[in-house]
C-alpha cells in the first residue's frame, strides 16, 4: 500500500475545546489531535497538523478564512483536512474554494461536541474526513454526520444538531 501524507489544519471549534472547572467554561487549550490521531490506529496515512488558530468559528473573520485559503494553497499535499468549528464552516469552505488553486481535495470537518466529552461525534467524523479527502475529487467539501458534502450543498441544522444536504 502507499504511503498517504494529509495536511491538517487546525482552527479550533467545539471539537477541541476542554472544559475548565476553574472557570467553568470550555476553551481552547491543548489540542486533541494527537489523541484522536492515535485512536484512528492509521498506518500507512501520515498526518501532518498546523495551527492556522483557535477560536470558536463564530468569533473567526474573513481574515481567518483569507489564512485558511492560504494555507490550503501553500500546501504540498493534495488532500487536505481543515478542522473547524461548524457555525461557520461552510462559510470558511467557500472562501478556500474560491481561492483554490491546483487541484486539491479540502475536507472540513468539526462536531457538534467536545471531543473530551462521551458521545462526541469528534472521532467519527475526523475518520469520515480522513477517508473523504482520499476518496473525493479534487475540490472543497465538509463531512460530517457520516456524509461528505460538496461545499455549496449543505447547511448546519441547529435544531438537530446535524448538517443536511440543500435542495
Amino acid at each position: 500500500m502507499n504511503k498517504i501524507t494529509i495536511n491538517l489544519l487546525l482552527c479550533g471549534g467545539t471539537i477541541d475545546k476542554v472544559y475548565f472547572p476553574d472557570r467553568e467554561k470550555f476553551d481552547f487549550g491543548k489540542s486533541h489531535i494527537e489523541k484522536m490521531i492515535e485512536q484512528a490506529r492509521i498506518p500507512d496515512i501520515t498526518i501532518n497538523s498546523r495551527v492556522i488558530c483557535l477560536k470558536d468559528s463564530l468569533d473567526m473573520d474573513e481574515e481567518d478564512r483569507i489564512r485558511i485559503a492560504r494555507a490550503c494553497n501553500e500546501s504540498v499535499e493534495k488532500n487536505i483536512m481543515v478542522m473547524h468549528g461548524t457555525s461557520t464552516m461552510v462559510e470558511s469552505a467557500k472562501v478556500v474554494q474560491e481561492n483554490m488553486k491546483g487541484g486539491k481535495t479540502v475536507v472540513f470537518f468539526g462536531s457538534m461536541f467536545p471531543y473530551e466529552i462521551g458521545k462526541s461525534d469528534a472521532q467519527f467524523n475526523f475518520g469520515s474526513a480522513i477517508t473523504a479527502c482520499q476518496l473525493l475529487d479534487p475540490g472543497t467539501y465538509i463531512t460530517m454526520n457520516g456524509r461528505a458534502f460538496p461545499y455549496g450543498k449543505t447547511v448546519k441544522n441547529e435544531r438537530e444538531s446535524i448538517f443536511t444536504e440543500l435542495n
